[in-house]
C-alpha cells in the first residue's frame, strides 16, 4: 500500500526505490522488501568499512607498541581487496584485460612483498573507496533513469485544423502537427 501525505493510493509500478510523487506530495512505499533493501549496505561499502576498521585496528596496535599485530591487521586489510581485483581482472567483462585496478593490484602485491603492509592497506583503501563510490553512483544513475523513463509520455495531442485529438504515441505519423502542452 502506498501512503500519500493525506490519502492512500494504489501500488505504483516501476518504482523500485519506493518513492513517487503525486498531486498530494511525496508518496512513500512502506512495503517491507523496499525497507530492507533500502538499509542493506552494498558489498563494496561493506568492504570499504572492513578495510577502514582493519586500518584503524592496525594504527591502534602500532600506537600501543604492537608492530607485529599492526602489520597483520594491515595485511589482512589489503588481501581481500587484492583478491577481488585479481578476480575482476581475470573474470571481468574484458577477461584478461589490464586497466587501472590491475596497477593497484601490482602495487598491493609489491608492497606486501617488500614488507610494507601499511602501504598495501592504503592502496587497498583507495581501491575499496573507489569501488564504493562507483557502486553508489551506479545506483543513483539507475534510480534517476528509472524515474526519467516513468515520465515518458504515452499520449500525444495531434492538431488537425482547429481540432486537437489525443492519440497514442505509437499512432504518430510523419507530417503530423503535434501540440506540446506544459
Amino acid at each position: 500500500m502506498w501512503l500519500g501525505s493525506s490519502r492512500a493510493v494504489g501500488r505504483m509500478p516501476g518504482r523500485p526505490d519506493g518513492l513517487a510523487c503525486n498531486k498530494g506530495g511525496l508518496v512513500l512505499n512502506l512495503s517491507p522488501t523496499v525497507a530492507i533493501r533500502s538499509f542493506m549496505p552494498s558489498p563494496r561499502l561493506l568492504l570499504l568499512l572492513a578495510v577502514l576498521a582493519l586500518m584503524a585496528a592496525g594504527g591502534a596496535a602500532f600506537g600501543l607498541d604492537h608492530p607485529a599485530l599492526a602489520r597483520l591487521a594491515w595485511t589482512v586489510a589489503a588481501l581481500p581487496v587484492g583478491a577481488l581485483v585479481a578476480r575482476d581482472t581475470l573474470l571481468g567483462p574484458c577477461g584478461g584485460m589490464f586497466g587501472g585496478e590491475s596497477i593497484a593490484l601490482v602495487a598491493i602485491l609489491a608492497a606486501l612483498a617488500l614488507g610494507e603492509p601499511f602501504t598495501a592497506a592504503l592502496i587497498a583503501l583507495m581501491v575499496a573507496s573507489g569501488g564504493a563510490l562507483e557502486s553508489f553512483a551506479q545506483g543513483r544513475a539507475r534510480r534517476q533513469l528509472t524515474a526519467l523513463v516513468s515520465h515518458v509520455p504515452r499520449t500525444a495531442h495531434r492538431q488537425s485544423g482547429v481540432m486537437v485529438a489525443d492519440i497514442a504515441v505509437e499512432a504518430i505519423a510523419a507530417g503530423d502537427l503535434l501540440l506540446v502542452k506544459p
